[in-house]
């Protein structure tokens, strides 16, 4: 008896360690990344909200707010997938070089216009379409986040393109 429960147990661990072995290790890389981009496209909208309100474009700073909560939220999975996959801390986390650059194109566009500030954040939406399509297609990114972007965060991008679009031409 003593013997069986011995193998079982042998058995068991076996089986856990093949489990574990065979598990696809998360590129958390790739989240971090996309992760940076959703938290300097945040203060992209910010920085673009703050000079919308100062010229008084009431419908374009409405639009870029929403669009900007769409941007929270994905911050806000994208955190708690990266840290629940890794030794990452919430609090350590920041937009990275992405923000210094979405700084300075921001800073360019305040120079220019409206139309120019518009079609940077667009740009953003394009760039960062682009990083979520190449994000599908590793096979290092658990299921969930994968069926998250392609039910919410792509069709929330392709939106927020044409609404940028439509901002543009008015």
């Amino acid at each position: 008896m003593e013997q069986m429960r011995n193998n079982t147990e042998k058995n068991y661990r076996e089986l856990y360690n093949d489990l574990v072995r065979s598990a696809p290790q998360v590129d958390t890389d790739a989240l971090k990344n996309i992760l940076q981009g959703e938290i300097s496209a945040v203060e992209a909208y910010d920085e673009a909200i703050r000079k919308l309100s100062d010229d008084e474009k009431v419908t374009e700073e409405y639009d870029l707010s929403i669009i900007r909560q769409h941007h929270i939220n994905a911050v806000n999975f994208w955190k708690l997938h990266l840290v629940s996959n890794s030794d990452a801390e919430e609090k350590n986390i920041t937009s990275g070089i992405w923000g210094t650059v979405v700084e300075i194109a921001l800073q360019t566009a305040n120079f220019i216009g409206h139309t120019t500030l518009l079609n940077t954040l667009r740009d953003g939406e394009v760039m960062g379409l682009d990083q979520y399509q190449e994000l599908l297609k590793n096979p290092s990114i658990p299921p969930l986040c994968k069926t998250h972007v392609k039910e919410t965060i792509i069709p929330n991008i392709d939106m927020h393109i044409q609404r940028l679009n439509l901002l543009i031409q008015q």
